[in-house]
């Protein structure tokens, strides 16, 4: 069966997606943290950051195209609007988990489309 190159992008981000689930799920709370969820959050912003470090620079290599721009700044300031809100729940200032979740959602819709923007160059 021959898969077309959308189906194995949306696979590829499927299985990362598992193991990274997996791979929180089986180790303990990072020091410091709050609680579980402090610490998968803080995961959550790790490997977001790590991706959009990454697109960054295959952006200014050209392995992603200089029309993805736009798109990768929205998820830069998905991922500044999901840290601080983080930081703001964390901190107590804020009890809004709710908003918190909405904005990690967010952040991790944007991050997925900037990953699926480098293709198979």
């Amino acid at each position: 069966m021959k898969f077309s190159r959308k189906q194995q992008i949306a696979f590829s981000i499927i299985v990362f997606l598992i193991w990274l689930a997996t791979a929180c799920a089986s180790r303990g709370i990072h020091p410091g943290a709050i609680n579980k969820a402090d610490s998968d959050l803080y995961d959550t912003l790790l490997v977001a950051q790590a991706a959009l470090n990454q697109a960054k620079v295959d952006f200014a290599s050209g392995k992603i195209p200089a029309s993805a721009k736009d798109e990768i700044n929205v998820a830069i300031r998905a991922y500044n609007v999901a840290q601080a809100s983080w930081k703001t729940w964390r901190s107590g200032v804020s009890k809004d988990y709710t908003q918190l979740e909405k904005d990690i959602a967010a952040l991790t819709r944007e991050v997925a489309k900037v990953i699926r923007l480098r293709g198979d160059k």
